[in-house]
Formats: C-alpha cells, structure tokens, sequence
C-alpha cells in the first residue's frame, strides 16, 4: 500500500492538511527557541533552612559584564514561606565562611515574578553581586538574617560567564 493510499484509506484531505500545518509550526517553534544552555550553567543545588521550616535554595550561579564592571548573578528560591517577611536579609560575598568580605561588593536581591511553572510555596529571586573583575575561585555567598543569625553557601566556581546579549529573562531591562 501506498503512502497516498494510507492517507486516503485513513486520513482525510482537512486532516492531512491539519497535521501538515501542526508539524511545520512545530518544526518553526523549535527552530526559534532559544539555546537551552544559555539558561542553564551551573547546577548548584544547595538548600539550607532557617530554621522556622522555610529555606533557600541556590539553583544556578553565573557570571555577567555591563561595561566594565563585572556581576555575579546567584539564582535562588524560597520554599516553605517567604523569610523577607520575617527577617532583613542581606548578602555578602566572602572568600570563604570565616574569611573577610570580598572587597567592596555591593548586592541587590532582586525578586522574579511566579510563572504558571513556578511550584506551589516557591519564590523565585537572584542575589547580583558586583565582583572584582579577576575573580573566578570559590566563594562563599553569607545570607545574614534576623540578629547575628547567617547562613553559608559555598559556590565552587564563579567563572562561567554568559555573554549580556544573550536573551535572558533574569537581565536588566536597560
């Protein structure tokens, strides 16, 4: 039997049109999206609590450059509640849990808008983290909260860059 004859026997004309048109929009929406790597580095994949049952977790670390100045981008989520609400957060960049700060590093927390793939009790967020143009070793990211309290993320590589002008949904909008 024929392909031809398949269709008739099977498939009508509306029909074969149909799943003509679905495969080339298909084979179109693969061809343009965009390079799943470019989104994707460095998996983490620390959590740590504090202790009131809610938690982060660093899922993704990379590095970016606007001019001259260099950014460490750490893409993080709350679970099991939201601990802005409770405490004031803030984060430094440190070379290691007990050793000094990097040297003047200012870091934004910047929130990420829930998508309709975002579990149920997860809050999306990055820390950016202004760095010193030739740093590329081990750091460690101190989230201090509350009174004294802190908690130690140890990121093992910060050199992977990916380049500004890649589409990036987590970049600045200027």
């Amino acid at each position: 039997m024929s392909n031809s004859g398949f269709a008739k026997k099977f498939m009508s004309p509306s029909q074969v049109a149909s799943a003509i048109a679905f495969c080339l929009i298909v084979g179109i929406a693969i061809y343009h999206l965009p390079h799943l790597s470019a989104y994707r580095h460095l998996q983490v994949g620390q959590t740590k609590s504090f202790g009131d049952g809610a938690s982060m977790s660093i899922d993704d670390v990379w590095t970016v450059r606007f001019a001259d100045k260099r950014f460490l981008r750490v893409l993080c989520h709350w679970s099991n509640g939201f601990p802005p609400d409770k405490y004031w957060m803030k984060a430094t960049l440190r070379e290691s849990a007990d050793g000094p700060n990097i040297e003047k590093n200012f870091t934004w927390y910047v929130p990420m808008p829930k998508t309709a793939m975002t579990p149920k009790g997860v809050t999306p967020f990055y820390w950016e983290v202004r760095i010193p143009s030739n740093m590329h070793g081990p750091v460690c990211l101190q989230v201090d909260y509350g009174s004294g309290r802190r908690i130690d993320f140890n990121l093992p590589c910060i050199g992977i860059e990916r380049d500004s002008s890649v589409p990036d949904y987590f970049a600045s909008s200027f």
